[in-house]
């Protein structure tokens, strides 16, 4: 009798059919039955045909005529469950029990009847006994084991299925069960071995391939995963869950062109796809395709407009873009549908500090650190924080913390190195700065170098060294000095600069090649970046390479300087060169450059002033047209060699932090540089000199953002040379 059971409820459960009172109304019309067994033929026939309204009316037409028909009971049992009449049902069903308390098929009825009416306790009680009277009762153990599974009793769960598949060995169902209970129980290991037999018993199981894929993602097995997302995917070529899956796996592994085209697969799949276009933005974003990116996470957000984990995503984005303000309301967004996503706070904190809102960000990143004590981003953060104040020890001290966290951390190896080099412990700062290389690995890009990089300390007699840029024009003109350190190691220089500087440094020092970065390398034997030096040299503040002037136009350039001193009319007044903004993209641009308008309240009638910009910026090109006593030269400003020109002329250079800074300083010029509250880690703190420039002078901030008691400094000084 159990078979036929359990095929009207596998039946009704794919047909889900509820009956109407009417349905039996209707029904009792038509009974013309006579006969017990052709009255049990015929309600048969009926629940076959999931005719259950005229099976019911026959079986209680058995049951008023021949009283306890277990039969009848049973089929009147069971359509009573399927019209979610229990009280009905299980009046039926307990009669039959009362009766014959060891029917099987009754005891199973009972089990479903108390499942569906939030009665656990009294249903694991009946499948007990049901599975200990028929072990054989298949349908049981999955039943049992799911309504286990409900009630968060795993461990019980794979012990049921571990039983079924004593009498059930070769039931690849029992297996693919016993593997999804094991995911949930995070023994991922066993579930894998669960999943391959499933898939041994049925190969072309979705599922079973499925779910070993999922296993594997979450043992990191990458490989594995990604077959068994391919088996799934021969299996079902449009399974969006393996296409989307094999998107991330592929991204984990840096395969983000391929990532890319397999979530554009599960895009044309499911064009809505809320994943895909997540992590196609993601994917963007990484390629610096940012406004790519932007269109498929707002194209997400359509669909998923309260996912906060979503939102928190484009946040970081937009700080990946500079737009602080925009990234700042995506991050809030995120914190509206979860106030406490960590994400989102650190991407808050993150867009506050670009928007240099030093104040707001603390108490965010101080509440991220009360949820999750051990973040690592929170205490890098705040250590910026503390940058941005000058509070360079206690940034160090949120540095350690966050390193103890995560030790691997290279993005807060680097900052700290920056406020060691800031503190003056240059050589703490140079051993941190080379972890550059893992935070910015493009800084290595199109320098796919066969030969071995420098040490610093292998012999380079006889060999061949080439030396690159990485960096800014200032960086590279700072550190061009370090190459007279090679005088003796018995080597030859090359030195692979940026285009615009090679013309002014090409005759710097005899011994050294130079050759524009788009330009074929000579052979050499070994390299090192030009920001390497310092520690390769050991470099403390006390050792810098400090001449009054390592650069000489009027011996590099005789003809550019002369040509530049023709163009000056000769007043007899000084000439001061003026610089009061950088490159618009460089980082810090925004606290580092002065407005036109601000910047030039400095000029007077009593000096003769020359712009030194190459390029001026619209709104400063409209304010240099009234201000008719700077004289721009910005057309001539080919390339360095002709600023150097220009510089050389100069009796004194005022600028912000720019390579003109730079420049000026290598030629010996007096240079007047004005810094922003936060400078960066090469002027050091609270000094009006430099260690690397013995011609310059300091103005610095006292206030962050406040340039105007900058320039009344720089004023007043200007006076004094009257």
């Amino acid at each position: 009798m159990f078979n036929w059971i359990r095929g009207l409820l596998e039946k009704a459960s794919k047909k889900n059919t509820l009956l109407e009172t009417r349905d039996i109304v209707n029904a009792s019309l038509n009974l013309e039955i006579e006969s017990l067994s052709a009255r049990k033929e015929q309600a048969a026939k009926y629940l076959n045909e999931n005719r259950y309204a005229e099976a019911l009316v026959l079986y209680e037409a058995i049951n008023a005529d021949h009283g306890e028909d277990t039969t009848a009971l049973l089929g009147r049992t069971f359509v009573y469950e399927q019209l979610q009449r229990y009280e009905k049902a299980e009046e039926c069903v307990l009669l039959v029990l009362h009766l014959n308390p060891n029917d099987t098929d009754a005891l199973y009825l009972l089990t479903k009847i108390f499942t569906s009416t939030g009665r656990a306790e009294q249903a694991f009680v009946y499948f007990e006994k049901l599975l200990t009277i028929a072990p054989n009762f298949e349908v049981a153990y999955r039943d049992y084991a799911f309504l286990l599974f409900q009630n968060r009793e795993i461990e019980k769960a794979i012990y049921v299925i571990a039983q079924g598949l004593k009498e059930f060995p070769r039931e690849a169902d029992f297996y693919l069960i016993r593997g999804n209970l094991k995911l949930e129980k995070k023994f991922y290991a066993e579930a894998v071995f669960d999943f391959e037999t499933a898939i041994s018993l049925a190969p072309s199981s979705i599922e079973a391939n499925e779910k070993l894929a999922f296993a594997n993602f979450s043992l990191c097995d990458w490989e594995k995963a990604l077959r068994s997302f391919d088996r799934v995917l021969e299996l079902d070529a449009k399974n969006i869950v393996a296409l989307v899956y094999r998107g991330k796996i592929l991204f984990l592994q840096k395969r983000h062109d391929e990532a890319i085209g397999s979530f554009d697969g599960a895009l044309k799949v499911m064009p809505n796809c809320v994943e895909a276009l997540w992590k196609k933005g993601v994917l963007l974003s990484g390629k610096k395709k940012f406004e790519e990116a932007l269109t498929f996470f707002d194209c997400a957000l359509k669909f998923a407009n309260e996912n906060a984990d979503l939102w928190a995503d484009k946040s970081a984005l937009l700080i990946d873009m500079k737009q602080f303000f925009e990234a700042l309301d995506c991050a809030e967004q995120a914190l509206r549908f979860e106030s406490l996503n960590l994400n989102a706070m650190l991407n808050k904190s993150a867009a506050l500090l670009g928007l240099n809102q030093l104040e707001e960000a603390t108490p965010v990143l101080d509440k991220v650190l009360e949820i999750a004590p051990e973040n690592e981003i929170a205490y890098w953060q705040r250590a910026r924080v503390h940058q941005r104040f000058n509070e360079h020890e206690m940034a160090l001290f949120n540095f350690y913390q966050a390193l103890k966290f995560q030790p691997e951390f290279d993005l807060a190896h680097v900052d700290q190195g920056f406020s060691f080099l800031t503190l003056g412990q240059l050589s703490l700062g140079w051993d941190k700065y080379e972890w550059r290389w893992k935070t910015a690995p493009h800084l290595m890009e199109n320098r796919a170098f066969i030969t071995p990089y420098w040490d610093g300390k292998s012999s380079l007699t006889g060999k061949t060294l080439l030396i690159f840029y990485e960096a800014g024009y200032g960086d590279t003109i700072q550190f061009v000095r370090y190459f007279k350190k090679f005088a003796g190691l018995g080597c030859k220089l090359i030195f692979q600069t940026q285009p615009p500087l090679k013309r002014l440094l090409s005759n710097f020092d005899p011994n050294v090649l130079v050759v524009a970065a788009h330009e074929i390398l000579p052979a050499f034997d070994a390299q090192i970046a030009l920001m390497s030096l310092p520690l390769v040299f050991n470099t403390t503040l006390e050792t810098i390479p400090a001449e009054e002037k390592y650069l000489d136009a009027e011996h590099m350039l005789p003809g550019v300087v002369s040509r530049w001193r023709e163009k000056i009319l000769n007043n007899g007044r000084k000439k001061i060169g003026l610089v009061w903004s950088g490159n618009p993209v460089h980082q810090q641009d925004t606290s580092r450059s002065i407005s036109s308008e601000q910047f030039l309240r400095l000029v007077s009638d009593e000096f003769y002033f020359a712009c030194l910009q190459k390029d001026i910026r619209p709104v400063d090109r409209s304010f240099l047209v009234l201000e008719k006593r700077v004289v721009e030269f910005s057309a001539d400003l080919t390339d360095f060699v002709e600023t150097a020109g220009l510089i050389t002329n100069m009796d004194l250079v005022i600028t912000v932090d720019t390579s003109i800074a730079h420049l000026a300083g290598a030629l010996g010029k007096a240079v007047w540089v004005l810094l922003p509250f936060n400078a960066d880690w090469r002027w050091l703190l609270n000094r009006s000199d430099s260690p690397w420039y013995p011609s310059m002078t300091l103005f610095r901030q006292k206030e962050i953002g406040n340039w105007n008691q900058v320039l009344d400094e720089v004023s007043a000084r200007l006076k004094e040379l009257l």
